[in-house]
């Protein structure tokens, strides 16, 4: 892959909406979980610093979730789905409803 096709990849990484709130993936395809967070005011106690059990585990060590110290928690598609499991099951299927639209609308 050469630069000119990387460059295209990343400007055409759609959002996911929920809620009515637009949230984008960085350059490197990763949601800021903080800012869904914030942007849904989702309780406290599911704050992604929080989210620590086998499957936040397992997925760190596959590099699909990430927490950056002093900057936040970032998770490509699958960790954002997981860790949108953890929340609740209404979230849950908020965001994989979010991701299908995505690629529906791409």
């Amino acid at each position: 892959m050469n630069i000119d096709s990387m460059d295209a990849e990343q400007s055409e990484r759609l959002p996911i909406v929920i809620e009515g709130q637009s949230f984008k993936p960085n350059t490197e395809g990763l949601w800021s979980l903080n800012e869904i967070h914030r942007g849904l005011a989702l309780p406290e106690s599911k704050a992604p610093s929080e989210w620590s059990n086998s499957v936040s585990a397992e997925l760190t060590a596959s590099g699909n979730f990430r927490k950056v110290d002093k900057v936040g928690s970032f998770a490509d598609e699958l960790g954002t789905i997981a860790y949108a499991m953890w929340v609740s099951t209404t979230f849950y299927l908020m965001v994989a409803r979010a991701f299908v639209a995505m690629r529906n609308d791409a």
